[in-house]
């Protein structure tokens, strides 16, 4: 479940060189050693964690540290959330919390002032050791509460209005599959079906299983 990262954050294969890991391509990872190794040998930046929706979670709360304290209203959160493990971010000036919990209803927000990301599947996290609290990867009791109370950014706004689209445009008798999405010989079915899934995910965040599978059936 370990990649490697550079640049703005780019996930690589830690066993194949200069190859991209995917989040939802279990092939793209590795173990931890593997992942620190390639780091070693240089050319990343970092490592990453993939969360695949097994119940490990991940908190990430943007420009929150500065000049290496972290602001009391985001260590007051981390705390209502339950997060035992708290690490800085690779740019320090943020910090990244992990645990387990169910999936969250909204991933994005901002609550009492703090820029807040939660996640649980088919994305990465980089993983940096630099620990602020270094506590168990334990249960977190209010993951899901908070996540409720996210008030929505413009980017959380615009993600509904581009979802509301995409339910009226599926009750027209076509979605516009890309053509890039389509196999045209023999033996690419799989491979397509996954450029599929990627291109859905990028378009339609918001959207629900039912909905993206009138997509795949079309």
């Amino acid at each position: 479940r370990w990649v490697t990262w550079a640049g703005k954050k780019v996930p690589f294969d830690p066993s194949v060189p200069n190859t991209p890991a995917s989040v939802t391509d279990p092939d793209t990872w590795g173990t931890f050693d593997t992942a620190r190794n390639a780091y070693d040998e240089g050319g990343r930046d970092g490592v990453g964690i993939v969360l695949n929706g097994d119940g490990l979670v991940g908190i990430d709360l943007d420009n929150c540290v500065k000049h290496g304290k972290p602001d009391p209203q985001a260590l007051a959160l981390l705390a209502r959330i339950g997060s035992r493990y708290i690490e800085f971010s690779p740019s320090g000036r943020g910090l990244r919390g992990f645990g387990y919990s169910a999936p969250p209803k909204r991933c994005k927000g901002v609550i009492e002032g703090i820029s807040v990301e939660l996640y649980a599947t088919a994305r990465y996290l980089t993983v940096t050791g630099h620990a602020l609290n270094d506590g168990p990867i334990a249960e977190l009791p209010g993951f899901l509460s908070v996540s409720d109370e996210l008030a929505p950014t413009e980017e959380n706004r615009g993600a509904q209005r581009t979802t509301e689209d995409f339910r009226r445009n599926l009750l027209s008798s076509s979605v516009g599959v890309p053509p890039h999405t389509i196999p045209t010989v023999e033996g690419q079915r799989h491979k397509r079906l996954f450029e599929l899934a990627r291109h859905l995910k990028g378009a339609y965040p918001q959207a629900t299983p039912n909905e993206l599978r009138d997509v795949v059936q079309e």
